[in-house]
């Protein structure tokens, strides 16, 4: 069972301030950005705005969400507001005393700092993200929700093998497996990025109608989720039978996506990583500034801490789940990419993903 109030008291450790708030609101903000934050501290995944003091936590939500809070943490104190948030809050924290109050910066906007600055009167302290930092290392519970993540996208994909013909667009593919990913799993995918041919080479590439062809890359960058955690992969494929060119691009980044595994270790940085990857493409007769930084974080974010790059200062710790992503595009030709997700380990890593990568699989 999850300690929630374990993980508040570790982000008060290092909060210089009398309290620490998050705003996750429709009506406030103009995205939801903070609803992974406010879901790793209490388990609520409603909106509202949280209020997290060394010996009290207030939970303000409105109508809408109530019955919603009182199912998913009837522990937590409710506070409702019926729409007017910034007096609701204001009330709460004059009757507690407080007059220091940290946000994550990043993550609202300075439109709603300087609101809360005026409205409550008190000081408002924005910091880089300290609930980020405690959830980039993960407990055996979290790691394994994301290992159930990656089951469920794994199966997923070899059922959408069999259904895969010459001739089905980009579109279709991609519906065909967010169809298979609910069914075998508990909601939608976190997401689906899947190219042909010549498009294989845009590394955020949308799904469109270009058809699948005999002699295609196809590229399948997808994720379900499972309650809340994320897994991320991709794997290229081949549609019928990979030319020389082909089968030569995808060993080389084999290679690469090998060899950044092999560099993750506890304590060290995750510039290493990048480095054997992008070492691995630079031998080759192919461009290895064609790729970004080489892998991420993964868990209520598809995206989140650390970064494997080479302008990372993060160190590895164990309990660090990340992907480990290089890859070669040529524009006009298409691209290869193999992702993997890791869980840095006391003495290593261990490698979640289990769905081949040995060989260019060939579809169609």
């Amino acid at each position: 069972m999850v300690d929630y109030a374990k993980r508040r008291a570790s982000l008060l450790d290092g909060v210089d301030a009398d309290a620490f708030l998050i705003a996750d609101l429709d009506r406030i903000l103009p995205q939801k950005i903070d609803a992974v934050s406010l879901r790793y501290l209490t388990g609520y995944t409603g909106e509202g705005i949280l209020l997290v003091l060394p010996k009290e936590v207030l939970l303000l939500t409105d109508g809408r969400y109530l019955e919603q809070a009182q199912h998913e943490v009837p522990d937590l104190p409710l506070s409702p507001a019926t729409f007017d948030y910034m007096g609701e809050l204001t009330a709460e924290i004059h009757a507690r005393g407080i007059k220091r109050v940290a946000v994550a910066g990043w993550r609202i906007t300075h439109s709603l700092i300087e609101t809360l600055r005026r409205v409550t009167g008190i000081e408002v302290v924005a910091l880089e993200d300290p609930v980020k930092a405690l959830r980039s290392v993960k407990d055996g519970d979290e790691v394994a929700l994301i290992r159930e993540a990656i089951r469920i996208s794994e199966e997923s994909l070899t059922d959408l093998l069999d259904e895969i013909e010459v001739g089905m667009d980009e579109t279709e593919v991609a519906f065909r497996l967010e169809c298979i990913i609910r069914d075998k799993g508990d909601g939608p995918p976190s997401f689906i990025g899947l190219s042909s041919g010549e498009n294989t080479s845009i590394q955020h590439y949308r799904p469109g109608r270009r058809t699948l062809k005999q002699g295609d890359f196809l590229l399948i960058d997808f994720g379900a989720q499972h309650k809340g955690y994320n897994a991320d992969i991709t794997r290229t494929f081949s549609v019928g039978k990979p030319t020389a060119k082909m089968q030569e691009i995808y060993d080389v980044v084999l290679r690469a996506n090998c060899a950044g595994i092999e560099a993750l270790r506890p304590g060290t940085s995750g510039r290493l990583s990048d480095t054997a990857a992008r070492d691995v493409v630079a031998a080759s007769p192919y461009d290895e500034s064609c790729f970004g930084p080489v892998g991420h974080g993964l868990g209520l974010e598809v995206h989140e801490a650390p970064v494997l790059s080479q302008r990372t200062t993060d160190t590895l710790q164990p309990g660090i789940v990340v992907t480990v992503e290089p890859g070669i595009y040529i524009p006009g030709f298409g691209g290869v990419r193999i992702e993997e997700d890791v869980l840095v380990t006391d003495d290593g890593y261990d490698i979640l993903t289990r769905f081949p990568k040995d060989r260019l699989i060939e579809v169609g």
